[in-house]
């Protein structure tokens, strides 16, 4: 935010803006523009309230290279200073990100560090969401059990671990929820879990969120399953599952063949690498993104073969495509077209067209109109919306 900025939202505080424009205006402010939020608390009263919580309401702490005075610069340690003496400020933070980094004579920070991360995660008591990022570790027991903690006697509803390994050992990854009343959303991203004994199935989520190599992903479900399960899952709603390659998607049918009538959504991330049936029960709403590897299965043919076993017409289809041009064919749209047709409500397919011809903005362009003249037989002729979108580029999408 510039100078010029700070003075019109000044002009603007002279001229008694309503409070509540004010707070609209500050909370389009992203919160990782921490430098713009900064300025805000400067520019009047009426700004500084509103900058200064959402200033503090996420906070990510990572390694960093910078230094002062030839030291280093540690974010983890600077943090833990301000929320131990400014304890209003710990009461603001609602979003905790932790990223791991290595340190000298150990591999990493999180699976050795027993003090600073169980201290900061004790002083912070509004805290509703924590993600963890390691390096395909563990994390030290005083961590776990701070985790035990907060996930017991907090009002933290959604967690999130990214390759973090839980090993077999009296603090496992079920002994993590053996109470909870408010934990809701629960992901799990490139880990291991080591199966232990001590499952309380006290955690009813919402929402999961698993991404796991086959291995893993299989064992998991299979715990999941089991009178060990660290969660009820009678009130799941939305289940994410990610899996690089097709012909894996069928590790989780026996998940699916548990909550199929239960769920309400089901998101999931795979490639056209094999064309497998999913147990889609009474699933409603459907989102798939499908990344296309290779000339063959065609997609289409892989995508008609996930939705193919519903056991009722689906209402919402969601469906993304990625690939490059030379890789998206079309020809077999067809086979798409009779399992569409049921839907009962939205028919959503968006297409990337990925460096579909190589610098060539002219072909570029016919690509991607002759995708989408292929395309719209997609859409199905019921009473469902449907909704067609092709691209070139590789932007992020959300369905």
């Amino acid at each position: 935010m510039s100078v010029d900025k700070l003075q019109y939202g000044s002009s603007l505080y002279r001229q008694g803006l309503p409070q509540e424009l004010i707070d609209s205006i500050v909370d389009q402010i992203p919160v990782d523009e921490q430098h713009t939020l900064r300025e805000c608390t400067l520019v009047a009263n009426s700004f500084y309230t509103r900058a200064h919580r959402r200033l503090f309401s996420t906070v990510i702490l990572k390694s960093s290279r910078y230094t002062h005075h030839r030291q280093a610069f540690d974010p983890y340690g600077r943090f833990f200073q301000l929320v131990s003496r400014y304890p209003h400020d710990a009461a603001l933070v609602t979003d905790l990100r932790l990223y791991d980094h290595s340190i000298p004579n150990s591999e990493s920070w999180l699976a050795s560090d027993e003090i600073i991360v169980p201290s900061i995660l004790r002083l912070l008591p509004r805290l509703s969401s924590l993600s963890i990022h390691a390096f395909d570790t563990s994390l030290s027991r005083a961590t776990l059990a701070a985790i035990r903690r907060i996930i017991s006697t907090t009002a933290l509803s959604s967690i999130h671990f990214h390759r973090v390994i839980f090993r077999h050992e009296p603090l496992s990854f079920g002994s993590l929820f053996a109470s909870s009343t408010s934990l809701k959303n629960v992901s799990i991203h490139d880990g291991q879990i080591a199966l232990g004994s001590t499952f309380g199935g006290a955690v009813t989520p919402n929402s999961l969120d698993i991404k796991m190599m086959p291995e893993a992903a299989s064992g998991f479900v299979d715990c999941l399953l089991s009178s060990q399960c660290p969660f009820d899952l009678k009130a799941l709603n939305s289940l994410t599952l990610s899996t690089t390659w097709m012909k894996n998607a069928t590790i989780f049918n026996p998940l699916l063949g548990l909550v199929r009538d239960t769920l309400s959504e089901l998101i999931i991330h795979t490639s056209n690498t094999s064309a497998r049936p999913l147990q889609l029960g009474r699933i409603p709403r459907v989102k798939i993104y499908l990344t296309v590897h290779s000339e063959w299965p065609s997609m289409f043919f892989a995508l008609a073969a996930m939705l193919a076993a519903s056991e009722s017409a689906l209402e919402d289809v969601a469906i993304s495509i990625t690939g490059s041009g030379a890789l998206v064919d079309v020809q077999h749209a067809c086979v798409l077209d009779d399992v569409l047709r049921k839907v009962k409500r939205n028919v959503f397919i968006y297409v990337i067209l990925s460096n579909p011809i190589h610098g060539n903005n002219k072909g570029v362009l016919e690509n991607v109109e002759k995708t989408r003249r292929a395309l719209k037989c997609l859409l199905p002729l019921t009473d469902a919306t449907g909704t067609l979108k092709v691209d070139a580029g590789r932007m992020p999408i959300e369905l």
